[in-house]
C-alpha cells in the first residue's frame, strides 16, 4: 500500500512552523517505520522546509494549486487522493498529525474504502446549513441537508481507487466551478468558521457521494461516546492531535517523542516563544466577546467527561476563552 503526506504552503496553514516540521518528521518516520515508504506531495515552498525529513519521494505539484483558494485549505489534499488514485495503487493517505505508533489493522487497510470515522452532528457543530444557504451550485450536495454526516479524514484510502478517484474527481470540480469561484475565494461571506468549506469539500462531499454511490465505508474509530473512542484509538496505537497539537505540553510531547526514536528536531520546548505564544492566545481570547457559537462550543465542553469546570483535561485551556477563538478546535474533534 502506498502511502502519502501531502501539505499546501499556501492554504491556511502557511510555511511550515518548527514545531510542524518536528510533527511531519515524527509522523513520516513512523508511517515508514510500519509500511517502508512515505510520499509527499506538497509546493515548492513546502518541499524546501519538508523535503529533507526523509520522505521516499516529494512532489512539487501542489505549486498548480491556485494560491486565491487558500480558505478551501483542503485542496491540496484532494489534489493527492486524486493522484494517488490514478495511479490505480492502493493507497492510504495521513494527516501529519496523525501518528501510527502501531500498523492499522490489515482487515482495515485492505477494505475497498476506509476513513478515520464517521463524524455525527456536522450541521450543528459546523454550521454547516450556512453552507448550503450561501454556496451558488452544490453539484452532488443537492439533497443532502438532512443528512447531517461527515467523515473524518485523518487517514484515507481504500483499495477501490476507481471510486476514490471518482469522488475526488467529483469535489474538485465542486469547489473549482466557476459560479462557486467567489464563495470559495472570498472572506466573510460564511456564518461559520473560517474552515468550513474545506471541511465540506473534503469531508461532507465525500460521505455524502459514498451515500449515493452505495459505497460502503470501514471506519476505524467506530466507538462513542468520544471518551470510548479515545480509548478504542489507544489500543489501536492511534493518535490523531486534531486542535490538540497547538498547545505547547503536547508539543513537548512529541519533542520527547522525537527524541526517543533518535530524531532531530527543528523547535525548542525551552525557547520562551512556547511559553509567550500560550499567554499571547489567552490575553487574546480573553479580550474577545462571547458569541452564539462560543455559547454552543461551551455547552458541548460542559457535556464532556474531559472538562474539570474550567480546563479541558486533554488540551489544558480554559475552555470559557478558548471557544472564543473561532479557528480553535477541541482536542478530540467535538466542535
Amino acid at each position: 500500500m502506498k502511502t502519502y503526506h501531502s501539505y499546501w504552503s499556501s492554504g491556511w496553514a502557511g510555511k511550515p512552523s518548527p514545531f510542524i516540521l518536528d510533527l511531519h518528521r515524527l509522523s513520516a518516520f513512523l508511517a515508514k517505520k510500519h509500511y517502508g515508504e512515505v510520499h509527499l506531495v506538497t509546493d515548492s515552498e513546502g518541499a524546501e522546509s519538508l523535503g529533507h525529513l526523509g520522505y521516499t519521494t516529494v512532489s512539487t505539484e501542489l505549486d498548480q494549486l491556485p494560491k486565491e483558494y487558500y480558505n478551501v485549505w483542503s485542496l491540496g489534499k484532494i489534489w493527492t487522493y486524486k493522484k494517488a488514485a490514478a495511479e490505480g495503487v492502493p493507497f492510504m493517505h495521513i494527516d501529519y498529525d496523525v501518528l501510527l505508533w502501531k500498523p492499522l489493522p490489515v482487515e482495515f487497510t485492505s477494505s475497498p474504502v476506509f476513513v478515520e470515522r464517521i463524524e455525527h452532528d456536522v450541521n450543528r457543530l459546523y454550521n454547516v446549513p450556512a453552507f448550503y444557504d450561501n454556496c451558488p451550485k452544490l453539484h452532488d450536495l443537492e439533497g443532502s441537508r438532512d443528512l447531517d454526516r461527515a467523515i473524518n479524514a485523518g487517514v484515507v484510502g481504500g483499495t477501490n481507487t476507481a471510486f476514490l478517484g471518482e469522488v475526488y474527481g467529483k469535489a474538485w470540480d465542486f469547489v473549482m466551478d466557476p459560479e462557486n469561484r467567489e464563495f470559495m475565494t472570498s472572506n466573510g461571506v460564511l456564518d461559520g468558521p473560517s474552515w468550513l468549506r474545506a471541511t465540506v469539500a473534503e469531508q461532507l462531499y465525500f460521505y455524502w457521494y459514498a451515500n449515493l454511490r452505495n459505497q460502503p465505508l470501514v471506519s476505524l474509530l467506530t466507538a462513542f461516546p468520544n471518551a470510548v473512542k479515545n480509548e478504542q484509538a489507544d489500543q489501536l496505537g492511534y493518535t490523531h492531535l486534531w486542535g490538540a497539537k497547538s498547545y505547547p505540553d503536547i508539543q513537548k510531547r512529541i519533542l520527547a517523542k522525537c527524541k526517543e526514536f533518535g530524531l532531530p528536531t527543528a523547535s525548542d520546548p525551552h525557547d520562551t516563544q512556547w511559553a509567550v505564544k500560550g499567554v499571547k492566545s489567552l490575553i487574546k481570547a480573553m479580550a474577545l466577546p462571547d458569541t452564539d457559537q462560543s455559547n454552543a462550543r461551551l455547552e458541548i465542553c460542559k457535556t464532556c467527561p474531559e472538562w474539570t469546570g474550567s480546563r479541558c483535561k486533554v488540551c489544558g485551556c480554559f475552555t470559557k476563552f478558548k471557544v472564543r477563538i473561532e479557528k480553535e478546535h477541541c482536542p478530540i474533534g467535538k466542535w
